[in-house]
């Protein structure tokens, strides 16, 4: 949805419209709930899908103020809610810094396991930039070059020209201790090269690392599923899935089983970080997963797997894809979402600036559908596609930090924020359908102990 309503932004740029249309584009955009910036490789097209709906749950944080004294970046964003709490544990201060085209880049803390490296930076710049993420280029271990998937850079400005942030490289076969060297040649839209030189150490966190070989197999009528590896360690959990199909796999796009949902032993969602699917063989795919943020430890961890809508490459109406609620609707009523639950509108309370909504969630994915409603605005029924342009739908950055310590299923409040120059009479309710198009295998789920 962020994709097609800035795309049709894009598109009308040089068309004269309407002021009150434009506001209504603008504040859309600028209320979408503010994704990771992230890097993935080999990705299905079905496992973008999910790593979009986790991309949901990201937190979204205020900024601080640029005098705050941040001893540890990779312990700051632990705080932030943004790597769990280990990373502050096992971080090394590195404090290395190299200058080159006006921007300043100190790499401050690293962290490493068997499973990759992390790297706690800061930056400084004598002019605006756009975006603070790390390009890097080359990577390399104990002098020698190596292959690695770039797949997190999350930052933050934390005043005028000065930004933190955090990047993860996934490598293979890291040794106990080794040298690290990476060569960046881009910082946001700024070209030029930036090189550091590290020592980096796993021997502490492999004290603590859980590594299991046994299979977990489960058998369908097209083929045995089966979670053939696992790597848990206190920055990172991986999980090799595998599926041996009875019927060739002809094409990526139509993997079976190779998108999942992750839960804990409270049947808390779990976040993944990265997924990449390949096809092994004629019959056969493998998918990894990669976990990054979950906050405590994983004792327990179930694997349900599903199928995610396919995704249009058409233009559509607001209703093809929405349902819509007038706030005045009578409750209590209830909103389907398949597979996936439902969701009970207790009440809705509507006031000048915002709509708070109690709720009762009666599903085991409550995140995903929490993050499903949304609040719309001027909503034209039956119109021709482009021009929903003009009648958008905002979802509430406020909820968005929320959503990971939801405890209570049964009592969720909601607050939705309004544009206080807008019209009241014109808001409604929305709730997304693709989670209600969401297929689950419940049938086909895994439970593997971490320990």
């Amino acid at each position: 949805m962020e994709e097609y309503l800035k795309s049709q932004k894009n598109k009308y740029n040089n068309t004269k419209i309407s002021t009150e249309a434009d506001k209504k584009i603008k504040v859309t955009l600028e209320n979408l709930p503010e994704r990771k910036k992230t890097k993935r490789f080999n990705i299905v097209a079905a496992a973008i899908v999910f790593v979009c709906i986790s991309a949901l749950l990201s937190t979204n944080v205020s900024q601080v103020k640029a005098d705050s004294i941040i001893k540890s970046i990779l312990g700051y964003f632990v705080k932030d809610n943004n790597l769990n709490d280990n990373y502050g544990k096992y971080a090394n201060a590195v404090n290395k810094t190299t200058t080159n085209n006006g921007v300043e880049i100190t790499i401050d803390s690293i962290a490493s396991d068997s499973l990759g490296v992390t790297l706690g930076y800061s930056l400084k710049t004598d002019k605006a930039i756009k975006g603070a993420d790390l390009g890097v280029t080359k990577l390399l271990i104990n002098g020698k070059e190596t292959s690695f998937e770039n797949t997190t850079n999350y930052y933050k400005e934390i005043g005028n020209l000065q930004y933190v942030g955090y990047e993860s490289f996934k490598v293979k076969d890291l040794p106990k201790n080794f040298k690290f060297e990476i060569v960046v040649n881009s910082v946001g839209d700024i070209s030029g090269q930036w090189s550091f030189k590290l020592n980096a150490s796993n021997e502490d966190i492999n004290e603590n690392t859980f590594v299991s070989n046994t299979s977990f197999q489960k058998v369908s009528e097209d083929g045995i599923l089966n979670i053939s590896k696992i790597i848990s360690t206190p920055l990172n959990t991986y999980i090799q899935l595998t599926y041996k199909s009875n019927n060739p796999i002809k094409s990526e796009d139509k993997i079976p089983y190779s998108t999942v949902f992750l839960m804990d032993e409270n049947n808390r969602m779990v976040t993944i970080e990265d997924v990449k699917s390949t096809i092994v063989d004629e019959y056969t795919y493998k998918t990894e997963f990669y976990i990054k943020e979950y906050k405590g430890k994983l004792n327990k961890l179930t694997i349900i797997p599903y199928k995610a809508p396919e995704i249009s490459k058409e233009p559509r109406r607001l209703e093809d894809d929405n349902e819509f609620y007038n706030l005045k609707t009578k409750t209590p009523f209830v909103i389907n979402a398949g597979d996936m639950g439902e969701i009970k509108v207790n009440s809705m309370v509507e006031t000048r600036d915002k709509v708070t909504m109690n709720c009762s969630i009666e599903s085991i994915y409550g995140d995903l559908l929490v993050n499903a409603l949304g609040l719309g605005y001027d909503i034209k029924l039956n119109a021709d596609p482009a021009i929903n342009n003009f009648n958008p739908i905002g979802f509430n950055k406020n909820t968005m930090d929320k959503i990971k310590t939801l405890t209570n299923l049964n009592n969720v409040v909601l607050e939705f924020d309004k544009d206080s120059t807008l019209k009241d009479d014109k808001y409604v309710l929305v709730f997304q359908k693709y989670i209600k198009e969401i297929k689950v295998y419940p049938e086909l789920k895994i439970t593997v102990p971490i320990d």
